[in-house]
C-alpha cells in the first residue's frame, strides 16, 4: 500500500512540474535561445519521470498479483498463515477499490496529455522564432536594397560609370586575346623543337613514296602480263591456222602426187586421159594455194611475236620524250 502512495504522489510532483513548465513556456513564448534548451531539458526529465512511474506501477502490479496467486496456491505455511490470510485480504480489499487505481490512471493519462501540449507549444514556439528570423533577415535584405539605390541615386549620372565598365571589359578581352596569341606561339615553339616527331614523319612519307612507286610498277607489271596473255592467245591462234595451212599442203601435195603418178603411168601407156590431165592441174592449184596459206599463216606467227616487241618500243620512246 506504501508503494502505491509513494507511486501516486510522484504521479502528482511530476503534473505539477508540467504544468509549471507549461506555465513558464506560455510566459516565455518570446524568449531566448537559453530558456528553450532549458523547457527542453525539462520535457525530456518529465518525459522520464513518466516512464519510471509506469514502469513502476507496472512492477507493483505484478508483484502483488504473484503474491495473491502464492498465497493462493497454498506454497506459504507456518505460523504465519493467519497473518498472510489477513494481508490477503486486505490486498483484495485493495484492488476491489478500483477508484484508487483508476485515480492514477486518470492522472497519468492528464500528464500525459499535458505532456503532448507541452511539446506541441515547443513546436509552435520554434516555428514562431524561425519566422521571426526569416522576417528579420528580409528586413535586413530590404534595408541593404535601399542603401544601393541611395547610392546609385547620389552617383548621379550612371552613363560615365558604364562606359568605364565596358572599357574595363574591352582591356580584359584584349589581355585574353593575348594570352590566347601567347599559348599558341609556345605551342609552335615545342612543335618546331620536336625534331624527333618531324623525323618520323620523314620516314612515313618516305615509306609511303616507296609503297607507292611499288604500286606503280605493279601496274606496269600487270600491263606486261596482259601483253603476253594476248600474245599468247595471237600465237596460238597463229600456230592454229599455220597448223591447218600446213595440213591442207600436205593433203594437196599428196594429191598432186597420186595424179602426177596416174598421169604418168597413163603416159607410159600412150593413153590420153583428160580426166586425169584436169586432176592434176587442180591438185596442183591447190597444192599451191595451200603453199601461199602456210606462208601467210608464218607471216601472222611472225607478226603476233613481234607487236609486243613494237608496243613496248613505242612506249619506252613515249616515256624518255
Amino acid at each position: 500500500m506504501s508503494q502505491i502512495e509513494e507511486l501516486q504522489s510522484r504521479i502528482t510532483v511530476a503534473m505539477e512540474r508540467i504544468g509549471v513548465g507549461i506555465t513558464a513556456m506560455s510566459e516565455r513564448s518570446a524568449g531566448s535561445a537559453a530558456a528553450d534548451a532549458e523547457l527542453s531539458l525539462e520535457l525530456e526529465e518529465e518525459k522520464l519521470a513518466n516512464a519510471q512511474l509506469q514502469e513502476r506501477l507496472k512492477s507493483i502490479k505484478a508483484k502483488h498479483t504473484a503474491e495473491i496467486e502464492a498465497i493462493q496456491a497454498g506454497s506459504v505455511a507456518g505460523e504465519g498463515q493467519a497473518d498472510l490470510q489477513s494481508e490477503l485480504d486486505a490486498l483484495k480489499a485493495q484492488l476491489a477499490d478500483t477508484g484508487e487505481v483508476d485515480g492514477l490512471k486518470s492522472e497519468l493519462a492528464e500528464a500525459t496529455a499535458k505532456l503532448m501540449a507541452a511539446e506541441a507549444a515547443k513546436t509552435e514556439l520554434t516555428k514562431a522564432k524561425s519566422e521571426l528570423e526569416a522576417g528579420d533577415e528580409s528586413q535586413l535584405l530590404k534595408a541593404e536594397i535601399d542603401s544601393l539605390k541611395a547610392q546609385l541615386d547620389a552617383a548621379g549620372d550612371t552613363d560615365e560609370l558604364r562606359a568605364q565598365i565596358e572599357t574595363l571589359k574591352a582591356e580584359a578581352a584584349n589581355t585574353e586575346e593575348l594570352d590566347t596569341l601567347k599559348e599558341q606561339l609556345e605551342e609552335l615553339k615545342e612543335q618546331a623543337g620536336n625534331t624527333e616527331e618531324i623525323d618520323g614523319l620523314h620516314v612515313e612519307v618516305a615509306a609511303l613514296k616507296a609503297e607507292l612507286k611499288n604500286s606503280e610498277r605493279l601496274d606496269d607489271l600487270k600491263s606486261e602480263l596482259e601483253m603476253l596473255r594476248a600474245e599468247r592467245v595471237s600465237q596460238s591462234e597463229a600456230t592454229a591456222r599455220l597448223d591447218m595451212d600446213l595440213q591442207r599442203l600436205r593433203k594437196s601435195n599428196d594429191q598432186m602426187r597420186q595424179a602426177n603418178n596416174d598421169l604418168r603411168e597413163a603416159n607410159e601407156a600412150n593413153v590420153g586421159d583428160p580426166n586425169l590431165i584436169n586432176q592434176a592441174m587442180l591438185a596442183e592449184l591447190e597444192a599451191l594455194r595451200a603453199a601461199r596459206a602456210t606462208d601467210a599463216a608464218e607471216a601472222h606467227a611472225v607478226l603476233a611475236k613481234l607487236e609486243p616487241l613494237l608496243a613496248q618500243a613505242n612506249l619506252a620512246e613515249g616515256e624518255d620524250e
